[in-house]
């Protein structure tokens, strides 16, 4: 993800913090993810043809669970 945003030039406001920061605001989110289980997280290590790929089964699965 960082390293993507990095390649293509320009950061922004929030890709210019800190690790720390982005290593705190991951550990709280996975805190948050681990106690809702209507919290998805998708692996953004990844290339990004296999997050994109990743994201659209996550957002396939949560409309499949979707009342009609």
């Amino acid at each position: 993800g960082l390293q993507r945003a990095r390649a293509r030039g320009e950061l922004d406001r929030i890709e210019q913090e800190s690790m720390n920061f982005f290593n705190r605001t991951r550990a709280r989110y996975l805190e948050l993810a681990a106690a809702d289980p209507s919290i998805r997280t998708v692996d953004a290590t990844q290339p990004l043809d296999a997050v994109a790929r990743d994201i659209r089964a996550t957002i396939a699965q949560w409309m499949a669970e979707q009342p009609a």
